[in-house]
């Protein structure tokens, strides 16, 4: 147990009833001779497999080193710190094994440690013996941190330890935050009982106690932080000591650094030649076989290893020896030699394909680097090839080169194989065997690629650095490269490529913003021109209307297209708006922004809507002039409502005009920002009031139910919805106007309102009713006493005799005439107009 913070100290107890028999208090502790009290005799071994790590020490003391230790500690501790593993916990990770026959050793508990450090404790030193051979394992399975190297350490602390004697039955105590130091307890008060300890003791070291030092020795020259890295199976010895291996202590992995071509030999007696990191099992049985393995392994011993570790690493073979095809397979460009038959193999995409030739061998970079193996190629040529996404392969005494994705497709050009090339990340053109090529999946069609709009390429020969802007490429000069955002970023391309990119046609829309890096003029696109930007203010304009940005190009850029007219910039009505530094706001219309105050936020339908503008786009859309369109009624947050006529705010004087004008132009009034009915009076844009004539008109009168035709300038009753519905269609009087007092008083009332008919009708009856009527232009009726196609049947059919219904209670407003009845007759008849 460990204190958090300090590396390889363990933590201690505290209690208030705690009894520390024997452990030396410093007083004691400062008569240690400690210059000689570290074993210089020994060796510390290291082993990983997978995630499987084991550490050991093993060593020898002096007389002199047993002699000074004695009076240092009563018991000592030995911390394994290791380094680079991905525990999350430190201070409770507890999944290692020990394994020692020091005196008194036993496992190390880890609360409280700030980094993993198990270890062995409780080694008493009383009992330790001059040239006897001491040892101490630790077995752990943990993944390593990403990025890091696994590392190891060891050193010699104090160990204390504390027994639980508070009276009451014997229990087992762990390790609290600080050792008992003289009279005063450190951290917790009490102990804890527990079952993870052995014999009733907690182990502990003095980190506080300044007269405790630490038993330390680096024993890895070259390693300034005595740390030593896990490389698989490794052995560092020190002094005199020598290492008789025994049985099951063959190292678990292959050691660093051991060529290929060696001959391993496994703990079961099977015999291997090395090859790509990869182990090819021999007849050992075979005199002549081993003979030539042996030559080539250059008469090297053979190297011992475990037959987990062989397994681990066999060609075609699982971890329990089954086949099983492209296991473990060599690594890619690794060139083999079949023994006996002399045929020559290169492994690309995890499979050996057969190389023809002495030529074949020299150009695929394999001359003098061939591994001989054994009969075993038939074996690996099972797994078929891994062919990559992305790679580009060409096949030997072949110019063509193809494109994998899905399948196999030819690459037509050398612009399209860059494309491809830079499209995965610059991954050049991969050359196999000429045997590969019946293996290749060939889906009889053409790769195609096309470079990204932003894509940076330089030219080879030629180092001509372009960038692909709209389809095509344009020149960069050295000078544009840093404030373009260029640099390193260029992939290398042929020349032929570089030249089909500059020869391109640019597919440019309109309405963006460009400048050219390290120039201030700004230009919008359109129409295939540049049209010169004249403004910040109307740059910001531009770049909010279409939401867009600016975007940096070469100059060269620039000078593709001619040059146009001005820019120009008005955004449509109903765009909102921020202006950044004052966070006014802001809504355009009639070609202009007006201010928009927080009451008026929510009536104008404006909550939330408004995006930023730098101050100067503000500023160049609030001072665009503007124009309202005849006939326009508009209304601020005021109560006034107007007409606008030749560009003039006419002032409406009351609802019946405002209804009239309403009908007559169709358009109903609109809510506007206050701010422009203030600019358009600031700017003196203020007419006489408006009119509108009410002649022909019905109006609706104060009281609200009243309604009157006004007829000849009279006000004429219309005294039932028949007679006002007639009149809104048949003289197009349109609904009832709103009319206050004034309106109303000003027409003299007449007599009652009458629905006009068309001029050939002489007869009506109301829908539904009995009596007919004979009626006159002048708005008067007489009633029939008879119909004329009864009294005179030979003429039926005269259209003048045609009886017309109409809506009941419509003929209402007609008055009577004299006499008030025609009398149908077949001269009255025969006579009428």
């Amino acid at each position: 147990m460990r204190v958090a913070g300090a590396v390889g100290v363990a933590l201690a107890i505290t209690a208030s009833s705690a009894v520390l028999p024997t452990a030396k208090a410093s007083a004691e502790e400062t008569e240690c001779t400690w210059q000689d009290y570290w074993p210089k005799d020994g060796m510390a071994e290291t082993s990983r497999s997978g995630d499987f790590y084991e550490a050991s020490l093993q060593f020898r003391l002096t007389e002199s080193q047993v002699r000074n230790l004695k009076p240092c500690a009563e018991f000592i501790e030995i911390d394994f710190t290791i380094f680079g593993f991905d525990i999350a916990h430190p201070g409770s990770w507890n999944s290692y094994g020990v394994y020692t026959n020091l005196p008194g050793g036993i496992r190390d508990e880890p609360f409280g440690d700030s980094v993993p450090s198990p270890g062995v404790t409780r080694i008493r030193t009383a009992d330790l013996l001059a040239n006897h051979d001491y040892g101490a394992t630790l077995t752990w399975s943990e993944k390593v941190r990403q990025g890091e190297t696994p590392k190891i350490s060891f050193r010699w602390v104090p160990s204390h330890y504390a027994w639980w004697t508070d009276g009451e039955a014997a229990g087992h105590i762990i390790e609290m935050p600080a050792c008992y130091i003289g009279t005063a307890f450190l951290g917790g008060t009490s102990l804890i009982r527990s079952t993870l300890t052995d014999s009733d003791q907690a182990w502990c070291i003095f980190p506080y106690e300044s007269q405790t030092v630490q038993l330390y020795e680096t024993l890895f020259p070259g390693y300034p932080d005595g740390r030593l890295p896990f490389s698989g199976y490794q052995q560092f010895r020190f002094g005199s000591w020598v290492v008789n291996p025994q049985p099951g202590d063959f190292p678990r992995s292959l050691p660093a650094g051991v060529r290929d071509g060696s001959i391993i030999r496994s703990d079961e007696g099977h015999l291997y030649v090395l090859a790509g990191g990869r182990l090819f099992w021999f007849d050992k049985n075979d005199a002549a076989q081993a003979t030539a393995f042996r030559q080539q392994a250059g008469g090297a011993s053979d190297i011992l290893l475990h037959h987990d570790a062989v397994h681990a690493l066999e060609v075609n073979r699982d971890w329990s020896g089954n086949l099983v095809p492209g296991a473990n397979m060599p690594a890619d460009n690794l060139f083999l030699r079949e023994y006996d038959s002399g045929a020559q193999y290169v492994i690309k995409y995890g499979h050996p394909f057969p190389v023809g030739s002495a030529e074949e061998v020299i150009a695929l970079g394999g001359q003098d680097k061939a591994i001989m193996v054994p009969r075993s190629i038939a074996d690996l040529s099972q797994h078929a090839p891994q062919w990559v996404q992305g790679d580009q392969v060409r096949f030997w005494n072949d110019p063509a080169v193809w494109y994998y994705a899905d399948s196999g497709y030819r690459v037509p050009s050398v612009p399209t194989r860059d494309c491809l090339s830079v499209r995965h990340g610059g991954r050049g053109v991969t050359l196999l065997p000429a045997s590969a090529r019946a293996l290749f999946p060939d889906s009889g069609q053409n790769a195609s690629c096309d470079f990204g709009h932003g894509q940076w390429l330089y030219g080879q020969p030629s180092n001509r650095q372009i960038m692909v802007l709209y389809n095509a490429g344009h020149q960069v000069q050295y000078g544009e490269i840093a404030p373009l955002g260029g640099v390193d970023r260029a992939m290398p391309v042929s020349d032929e490529t570089i030249d089909g990119l500059l020869a391109r046609g640019m597919s440019l829309p309109d309405n963006h913003v460009f400048r050219a890096a390290g120039q201030s003029d700004v230009y919008l696109s359109g129409g295939g021109q540049w049209h010169h930007i004249g403004s910040p203010g109307q740059r910001d304009c531009l770049l909010f209307g279409n939401s867009a940005v600016e975007e940096v190009v070469p100059a060269s850029f620039i000078a593709r297209l001619p040059q146009g007219a001005p820019a120009t910039c008005r955004l449509g009505d109903g765009a909102w708006f921020y202006d950044t530094t004052t966070n006014q706001q802001y809504l355009t219309v009639f070609g202009s922004a007006f201010q928009v105050q927080y009451g008026e936020l929510a009536p104008l339908g404006g909550v939330d809507k408004a995006k930023p503008i730098s101050r100067e786009g503000a500023d160049y859309l609030e001072r665009l002039d503007f124009t309202i369109p005849d006939n326009e009624m508009i209304k601020g947050f005021g109560p006034a409502v107007y007409q606008v006529k030749a560009g003039k705010l006419q002032a409406v004087g009351n609802p019946a005009i405002r209804d009239c004008l309403t009908a007559e132009t169709g358009k109903q009034v609109r809510q506007v920002p206050e701010d422009v009915i203030t600019r358009m009076k600031a700017l003196g844009r203020v007419g006489p009031d408006a009119q509108c004539a009410l002649e022909g008109k019905q109006l609706l009168g104060p009281d609200g139910t009243s309604v009157a035709w006004i007829k000849d300038g009279y006000r004429r009753p219309v005294i039932n919805p028949a007679i006002r519905d007639c009149l809104a269609v048949r003289v197009s009087a349109g609904a009832p106007l709103h009319a206050d007092q004034a309106v109303w008083d000003s027409y003299p009332p007449g007599p009652n309102a009458f629905c006009p008919y068309p001029a050939d009708a002489r007869f009506v009856r109301g829908d539904g009713q009995s009596a007919a009527w004979r009626v006159y232009p002048d708005g008067t009726r007489q009633q029939l006493n008879a119909y004329c196609h009864d009294v005179d049947p030979a003429n039926a059919n005269d259209p003048r005799y045609k009886v017309y219904v109409v809506p009941a209670g419509e003929v209402d407003g007609h008055a009577l005439r004299q006499p008030n009845v025609f009398n149908a007759t077949v001269e009255s008849c025969r006579a009428l107009p």
